[in-house]
């Protein structure tokens, strides 16, 4: 009996740790594989995993403008109501972000964010 409660508490355990980690992408991408036969990418972000090419999109995140082996590119462009956003706090406006997302196996994290062009 104490053997199956300490199974059913792992499980729940393990259970709540996989649902923590979905929630962690709500926000983020994560390059996790590059195929260099295909010239793709496996992504990860809130909408799932998902293999993506030079001139597709990940959700959320833009339009995927360069893949190599330890990191990959995507480009955002912003709204009307982000860039009145930024002109309302003073900023410069821009057209689009450039996202730089470092593959996670070989630098375990990393995302830099790039404004790319003015109006």
């Amino acid at each position: 009996m104490v053997c199956r409660v300490a199974r059913f508490s792992l499980a729940g355990v393990v259970f709540a740790l996989l649902l923590a980690g979905e929630a962690a992408f709500a926000d983020e991408v994560r390059y996790l594989a590059w195929d260099p036969q295909q010239g793709t990418a496996l992504v990860q972000s809130a909408a799932g995993r998902q293999w993506v090419a030079t001139g597709g999109s990940v959700p959320g995140f833009g339009q995927v403008i360069s893949i190599n082996e330890t990191h990959l590119v995507l480009e955002r462009f912003l709204t009307e109501a982000e860039r009145a956003e930024l002109v309302s706090n003073g900023a410069i406006p821009h057209l689009a972000d450039q996202i730089e997302v470092l593959r996670w196996d070989l630098h375990f994290h990393g995302i830099a964010v790039r404004p790319n062009g003015n109006p």
